[in-house]
């Protein structure tokens, strides 16, 4: 519960020093948008 609250917030998640973004959907969706532009 805590992780969500503090590192996968809804207005600035912390992605970058998030130690589960390997696994995580929108931070892969982020990656493909960088690649895009």
């Amino acid at each position: 519960m805590f992780f969500g609250r503090y590192h996968c917030t809804s207005k600035k998640p912390k992605c970058e020093t998030c130690k589960m973004k390997d696994f995580c959907p929108f931070f892969q969706s982020l990656n493909e948008k960088k690649m895009l532009d």
